[in-house]
């Protein structure tokens, strides 16, 4: 999770001894998650905190998603994402390598014009944890739960600098 698709559809080939192309498998993968992104629910805490952070701090996202999923999630949840002031997508030509890297958040950081040490990064993937910390930026996880149990948290995410059960839970303090 949280890597580019040129990475994780080897690893799923791979895995499953699938007689297809990596081209093949994130096309039809992206055909089949177009069809459920519209209808996505947002993770629970997600526009309030977006609401609450004070209009003098810069939001981005930074996902490696394809720019064509990110336009179709950004227009089921516009309240959300009017709230950001820059989107880096993992196909952006000045993202060089995907997660674990952090490309995409250095990347994002330039956009907005912040110091990668001012950046606080929230991230569900213990890769997305890996690219903040080689960012030198503050690392949030919020474990989706769908994907790991309480049990998987401590080992997979030790690197982080904070370990949220919810977005909820987001302390406002930690702006600084």
């Amino acid at each position: 999770m949280g890597t580019p698709a040129h990475e994780w559809t080897r690893v799923v080939i791979d895995a499953l001894g699938l007689s297809m192309t990596p081209e093949a498998l994130a096309h039809a993968w992206h055909d089949h998650m177009s069809a459920k992104y519209p209808t996505c629910a947002l993770m629970p805490g997600a526009l309030s905190l977006v609401h609450k952070l004070p209009s003098s701090v810069k939001v981005a996202l930074a996902t490696s998603s394809p720019a064509s999923a990110v336009a179709i999630k950004r227009s089921a949840h516009p309240t959300l994402f009017d709230r950001f002031d820059v989107t880096v997508c993992g196909d952006d030509a000045c993202v060089q390598r995907g997660k674990p890297s952090p490309d995409i958040f250095l990347r994002a950081a330039h956009l907005l014009d912040v110091s990668p040490s001012k950046c606080i990064v929230i991230e569900d993937t213990a890769h997305g944890v890996t690219a903040a910390n080689a960012a030198k930026m503050t690392a949030v996880v919020v474990p989706d739960s769908r994907f790991y149990s309480a049990k998987d948290i401590p080992g997979r995410f030790d690197h982080a600098d904070v370990i949220l059960p919810s977005l909820e839970a987001f302390d406002l303090s930690l702006l600084g």
